[in-house]
């Protein structure tokens, strides 16, 4: 199950990654920065408390 996580968040990581190329393909460089910015957030947020799960201090 955890490697079905990890693939669908993959997935999601690539498929946001590309949304913010397009932007900034499209000459909108400031929008481009701040998807990044608040995808850079989001994801190292969800990233940490995956792993305070993982390592056992955080109880669902």
């Amino acid at each position: 199950m955890k490697i079905v996580i990890i693939v669908v968040l993959l997935a999601i990581t690539a498929y946001t990654m590309g949304f913010g190329i397009s932007l900034w393909k499209e000459k909108q460089k400031f929008g481009a920065v701040a998807f990044f910015f608040s995808f850079a957030c989001h994801t190292c947020s969800s990233v940490l408390f995956y792993f305070e799960i993982l390592i056992g201090k955080r109880q669902t």
